[in-house]
């Protein structure tokens, strides 16, 4: 599948109401395609900024990334809120180190 493919298919996957109703965390089809819409985004933006960039793609990106985050939880407030992105996966997502000199 392509970029190009990944973000139709993931822009196919949308509803008027995605990241808008509590998010409890669940494995039903519903969390999954949440969860492959915000992924899509996230994967975009880590491996082909320059290529969002260019095809326009950055601000669905980032509506859909701070939609996600934002998602109202199931959970006590004051109690771990469950994320989109189930945490014992995010151990294996790359990430970017500033250059700046921490000493």
């Amino acid at each position: 599948m392509t970029l190009e493919e990944a973000v139709a298919a993931a822009k196919g996957f949308q509803q008027p109401a995605d990241f808008s109703s509590p998010y409890g965390g669940g494995g039903d089809a519903e969390a999954w395609r949440l969860q492959a819409i915000a992924g899509v985004a996230a994967a975009v933006l880590l491996t082909a900024f320059d290529w969002a960039q260019e095809h326009g793609h950055l601000p669905w990106c980032r509506e859909i990334l701070l939609a996600a985050a934002g998602m109202p939880s199931r959970e006590n407030p004051m109690s771990s809120r469950p994320t989109i992105f189930p945490s014992e996966r995010l151990h294996c997502l790359p990430y970017r180190v500033s250059g700046a000199s921490t000493a």
